[in-house]
């Protein structure tokens, strides 16, 4: 039986180094083994791009394609403002790069032609015009405004679409109205969502508590379809960790919503109860975000030995940063439901024990449960005695281990969220 075809248009997608390109990546790998042979629709990114305004070095129109999918990218085209950043760094022509963002921002809503990525819409408009056999579109946000291409889709070729909310847009829990500025953009935007997604036939994202709040919000069903991990991480199980000390790893992004002191002023506690205890707290790829980096090594002032932040680095020095680890760290987010990180994901694939601290009291303490994944903390006593703990079985040889449920394990592989995926386009096809 022929595989159907689908489009998942994206801007995000491997070889560019971000959570949302492993998303749609993992998708292009796995869709084939249930029945589904995805066309991806991208821009042109370097190896391990990190910021979506370098210059790309092959910045070619391709066409690539493989046994189980294939990959048109696009060339990409920065605007003015990026073209400033690009040559001028952050300080200069601020204002200007301002007023550019503004301009864009709200030109979005009305004008495909303001979004510097329409040629992907251009694109996929010409290919769903021409092969008559594909069945669904699927659009991948962020950036949002690639539902508007969904919307239009639909309208000029009558193509089902769905809309892939890796974040909440307008119900999300984490907007201020700080400013005159962000409070129209967000008026403008919010009455853009609620159009555009009023034709798509349905939408997915990552946890039964945004599925609630954005259908309320726009009036479409959703489906949870979870990020989850590659099952060639397990292969790092093997690995065995530092001998030289006592490490504990937190992977990439920490947001401002996360009250990452608690488990900093435990650590502090324990170092300070263990005078030159062999161990190392690791941050790597926080410095992405200066003012988190900044945090950090404001909380840490005067331990600077028993820690270290990088900026974003490649993913295979991060697996084998991962691979030196006895532990790995999750910080709670606070007063925000329905949100995982998608680090626990990998933090499970590789089987060491985790630390959930401070307890968010929702989605991560479920699927800490529901794997056994490791320990809770919620207080800086709590974490410098269960640090104790692990800290005497680093010293005596013993392996800091947990017994995981492998069957939980396995349920969140990417293999099996693609599966998720495949029998809500069965839904959507018919």
């Amino acid at each position: 039986m022929p595989l159907k075809k689908i489009i998942i248009l994206a801007y995000f997608f491997p070889p560019a180094n971000f959570a949302g390109s492993y998303r749609v990546g993992s998708w292009a790998r796995h869709l084939h083994k249930f029945g589904y042979y995805p066309i991806i629709i991208t821009r042109c990114w370097n190896t391990d791009q990190t910021t979506t305004t370098s210059q790309v070095e092959d910045n070619t129109f391709r066409h690539e394609r493989y046994d189980t999918h294939e990959v048109y990218r696009i060339p990409y085209h920065n605007n003015l403002r990026d073209r400033l950043h690009t040559k001028y760094g952050d300080s200069r022509f601020v204002i200007l790069r301002k007023a550019l963002t503004l301009m864009e921002l709200i030109l979005q809503n009305f004008i495909n032609a303001a979004i510097p990525y329409h040629n992907l819409y251009d694109f996929a408009l010409e290919l769903l015009q021409k092969e008559k056999d594909i069945r669904c579109v699927i659009l991948s946000g962020r950036p949002f405004q690639l539902f508007k291409f969904g919307y239009l889709l639909h309208r000029k070729t009558g193509i089902k679409w769905i809309a892939d909310y890796r974040d909440e847009w307008n119900t999300h829990q984490w907007l201020l109205d700080e400013s005159l500025s962000r409070r129209i953009i967000r008026m403008l935007e919010s009455r853009a969502e609620k159009k555009w997604l009023r034709t798509a036939s349905l939408f997915t994202t990552c946890s039964d508590n945004w599925v609630t709040q954005i259908s309320s919000y726009i009036g479409r069903p959703g489906r949870v379809v979870l990020n989850g991990y590659e099952d060639n991480l397990m292969a790092q199980r093997g690995q065995q960790p530092s001998a030289e000390a006592m490490t504990i790893v937190h992977n990439g992004t920490v947001y401002s919503s996360q009250p990452t002191e608690i488990f900093l002023e435990g650590y502090k506690k324990f170092i300070d109860t263990h005078p030159g205890a062999r161990v190392q707290l690791l941050f790597p790829g926080v410095d992405n975000d200066p003012a988190e980096g900044h945090r950090i090594r404001q909380a840490m002032a005067g331990y600077e030995r028993y820690y270290q932040t990088t900026p974003r680095i490649p993913k295979d020095e991060l697996i084998r940063i991962m691979s030196s680890a006895h532990l790995y760290l999750l910080i709670g987010t606070q007063g925000v439901k329905g949100h995982h990180s998608s680090k626990i994901f990998e933090y499970l694939a590789m089987g060491r024990p985790v630390i959930l601290c401070p307890d968010d009291h929702d989605v991560m303490h479920e699927l800490m449960q529901d794997t056994n994944a490791g320990f809770i903390t919620s207080t800086p006593d709590e974490t410098a005695e269960l640090l104790s703990d692990m800290y005497q079985k680093f010293k005596d040889g013993q392996p800091i281990s947990v017994a995981m449920r492998p069957d939980r394990v396995a349920f969140y592989s990417r293999e099996n969220q693609a599966g998720r995926l495949a029998k809500i386009l069965d839904e959507v096809t018919g």
